[in-house]
């Protein structure tokens, strides 16, 4: 065992003593294998959402504006990028899909069929898109286990119309959900600027139903997930009037039609970025806010994670805010196997609830129990800033945080003359960094 700890040791040296010279002649390398948590090429990869697959490994999406290094097949400007990874994080393989416009995935589940779907939005209307409503539509992509392309489509209208989030259902059926701003086209009952826009598809990707859900304000949804009654519940922010914006959370039925929704937060801004299920038969959401009042009971300075844990009809059971003077914000949120909950998320901070900051802004991840209570805490970083917008956690225990950095030397290694980067990072049960080359993998 000595003698592997010494092994470790000089692989890291050796790493960092390549990477220091590399920055100092100016050369782009790539660190040592061993050391490799960050992907693309020398323009700008933002990943967005990351999913388990079947065989152990995990498969991330985002954008990508390179066509070097990692990246092959770009089409021009942002493009859809999948990479799939094994299960000691190696990249297996990585696809692009888009056009000449601006195309950005930012939601990748596994399907029923063994492969994989992918939704996010595109201005294309040429290369894989084959028809745009108009400015920006809802882009879905499928495709099979080794990233082949087997269908596409698109929604939306003449508006403004962002997809950010999807699930399937147990009969193979999709659901989308994101914003609009259309009233036309694929999109009807617009309420008033953008709104929710929820559109449910068969499993080739035809539409079955839409819906819009909202006020006369601005509403956005970034999260979907399916209700244990065969609907669905979606959640995002709302801005209600003269106000600042709110917690939204919203009980589709089947169909569509709206059984509640509700709003939560203070007097200033909260936005809700994910909902999941939670085993007791409610939901929690996670998001960030800025308020002392109202709904939430404590505020650390700028903004905090904030977790709202809601029953199934959407009476608050608990709420709790992490973080610092700084900003710090939650994008990502999981039940973990001991029935608590894990955050990941980005901060700004370096006192309250946060151990510790790199330089600027670091992947900050949250390990609290089942009632909100912090266990543990991680800061991941270098000297740049690092946002982390995926947490998974694999059946060992581990966890997997996945999203981007344009860091250097820290603890992660950069390929020297990237832009910003996917960055993946493995954490042990109790929130150690941990290098793929780990015995237990």
């Amino acid at each position: 065992m000595k003698h592997k700890n010494k092994l470790i040791s000089l692989v890291v040296l050796l790493g960092q003593y390549y990477l220091l010279n590399a920055q100092i002649s100016g050369t782009p390398i790539f660190p040592l294998k061993e050391l490799r948590n960050m992907f693309g090429g020398t323009a700008t990869e933002l990943a967005y959402s990351s999913v388990k697959t079947a065989d152990g490994g995990h498969i991330a999406a985002g954008s990508t504006t390179s066509s070097n290094g990692d990246v092959t097949g770009h089409q021009g400007n942002q493009d859809f990028w999948v990479t799939k990874f094994d299960k000691k994080g190696n990249l297996q393989w990585q696809k692009t899909f888009g056009g000449s416009g601006n195309d950005q995935a930012r939601s990748i589940i596994t399907t029923l069929d063994g492969g994989y779907a992918i939704t996010g939005n595109t201005s294309s209307n040429d290369g894989n898109i084959s028809l745009n409503q108009g400015d920006f539509d809802y882009w879905v992509v499928k495709i099979d286990a080794s990233g082949n392309l087997q269908w596409q489509k698109t929604y939306g209208g003449s508006g403004n119309d962002m997809a950010y989030s999807m699930i399937q259902s147990p009969d193979g059926t999709y659901a989308v959900t994101g914003q609009s701003s259309s009233n036309n086209g694929n999109v009807t009952g617009n309420l008033g600027g953008h709104d929710f826009w929820i559109v449910k598809l068969d499993n080739t990707g035809n539409i079955l139903w839409e819906k819009s859900v909202g006020t006369s304000s601005t509403e956005s949804s970034l999260s979907i997930i399916n209700s244990s009654t065969n609907g669905f519940i979606v959640s995002g922010y709302t801005y209600p009037p003269n106000g600042f914006p709110d917690f939204f959370i919203t009980k589709l039925s089947a169909s569509g039609t709206v059984e509640w929704q509700r709003t939560y937060g203070g007097s200033n801004t909260e936005i809700c970025t994910q909902i999941i299920s939670s085993s007791d038969g409610g939901y929690l959401a996670a998001g960030y806010t800025d308020s002392n009042d109202g709904n939430i009971t404590s505020n650390h300075g700028s903004y905090d994670f904030w977790l709202l844990k809601i029953d199934e009809s959407g009476n608050i059971q608990w709420q709790k805010t992490y973080g610092g003077t700084g900003d710090d914000r939650a994008y990502s949120v999981i039940q973990t196997s001991d029935g608590g909950y894990a955050i990941g998320g980005s901060s700004t901070s370096n006192d309250g609830d946060v151990v510790s900051n790199h330089s600027l802004m670091d992947f900050w991840v949250v390990k609290v129990s089942n009632t909100g209570i912090i266990q543990w805490n991680k800061n991941i970083g270098g000297d740049g800033n690092d946002q982390c917008n995926s947490i998974i956690q694999e059946t060992n225990g581990d966890y997997i945080v996945t999203g981007f950095s344009n860091s250097g030397i820290g603890e992660i290694a950069k390929p020297v003359g990237g832009a910003t980067d996917f960055l993946v990072v493995r954490l042990s049960s109790a929130g150690e960094f941990k290098p793929y080359w780990d015995d237990s993998l």
